[in-house]
């Protein structure tokens, strides 16, 4: 996605809108990727000033990703504001222009990565899959038997509470 910028360079100062929806590449991020499901719509408002273009604006998105817990595919509605700073010349992490364009869309992945959220869910109730056999726990209990197996490594911490002190 683009943004001309003639005018905003032209006439210093004042504000132009621009509005545009297109696609993104899927976000890498953790060992996750995360892709869009459809347009990415985004409006925003932008000027030229002190040698860098500021773009104030709005994302819409929908992110397909799965649950942290019972891994089913969701939909995860994004609503992102923003306010970057373009300049012709910058460093590392910087963004930045050549000639009468902006090309936003390293600048819209990077707001999309620092509003992910910890983990997604497909409910806050989900009940995720079962340790042993991986079965989707949220379709109701799976064949395993609740015996405990004193081979698990992790059995000996079983024993230091009661059920009733926890």
């Amino acid at each position: 996605m683009k943004i001309d910028i003639a005018d905003a360079v032209a006439h210093e100062g004042e504000v132009f809108s621009a509005a545009c929806d297109g696609a993104l590449a899927d976000i890498e991020h953790m060992g996750e990727r995360y892709r869009f499901d459809g347009d990415v719509h985004v409006s925003a408002d932008y000027w030229f000033g002190d040698e860098e273009v500021t773009v104030n604006g709005h994302l819409s998105a929908t992110l397909s990703a799965n649950c942290s817990r019972c891994l089913k595919q969701i939909l995860y509605p994004v609503e992102i504001d923003f306010t970057e700073h373009y300049k012709e010349t910058g460093e590392d992490g910087e963004y930045t222009f050549e000639g009468e364009q902006i090309v936003l869309d390293r600048m819209l992945c990077d707001n999309v990565v620092m509003n992910l959220p910890g983990k997604f869910l497909c409910s806050e109730d989900c009940k995720g899959l079962c340790s042993k056999c991986g079965h989707d726990l949220n379709s109701g209990p799976c064949g395993c038997s609740e015996q405990i197996d004193e081979s698990n490594p992790f059995y000996s911490l079983s024993k230091l509470y009661d059920d009733e002190e926890v």
